[in-house]
């Protein structure tokens, strides 16, 4: 997954490769239409939130081999929320932010449904040009397509109010965990 996610990175960041998938954004545009700009900022979030999990992980995996080394218990709360307050609060509440960004576009179905669409003719694209794309490439867009496909079925069947409330619910734990851990760790 991480080769998947290195490679679609730099990816997105060559334009020869990204207008050789689309032909043009008149494409984009015409498969898309409104939801175009929603597209790409809910592909740059689910992005940008996986790099950002990434970093996290190796400064909270730092932190907690420091606290293994002085003899913590990982498992206790309290040593478990130092290793989370180990991340600044800035890049949490944006990890925070780019999850729901992702979820929120998870839950809607009309959005959903069209860069599923684009997705599929996307990795057709890129199979057919080997030469051009990697192998590493079409399985990070084909990954990106399968989370999409699991966030469907967890929001299939729910009705627009408690598809909210779940991402309202996401928000508030998320935040309040943060928040509990850094109250722990400074002893407020």
């Amino acid at each position: 997954m991480d080769g998947a996610f290195e490679s679609l990175a730099g990816f997105v960041h060559s334009p020869p490769k990204v207008f050789g998938l689309l032909g043009s954004l008149s494409i984009a545009v015409f498969k898309l239409g409104r939801h175009l700009k929603s597209a790409f900022q809910a592909g740059f979030a689910a992005l940008h939130s996986y790099v950002t999990a990434h970093r996290f992980e190796e400064i909270m995996f730092s932190k907690a081999k420091e606290l293994l080394k002085e003899g913590k218990d990982l498992t206790n709360k309290s040593v478990f929320d130092q290793v989370l307050a180990s991340v600044s609060k800035k890049d949490a509440d944006q990890f925070r932010e780019d999850i729901l960004r992702l979820f929120a576009t998870l839950s809607d179905k009309e959005l959903l449904s069209k860069i599923k669409q684009l997705m599929d003719a996307v990795v057709n694209t890129m199979k057919s040009k080997t030469k051009t794309y990697t192998q590493q490439e079409v399985e990070g867009i084909m990954l990106g397509a399968g989370i999409l496909t699991k966030g469907e079925e967890l929001f299939s069947g729910m009705t627009r109010e408690e598809m909210d409330l779940i991402l309202e619910a996401i928000d508030q734990v998320e935040k309040d965990a943060f928040e509990e851990a850094i109250a722990t760790v400074s002893g407020t």
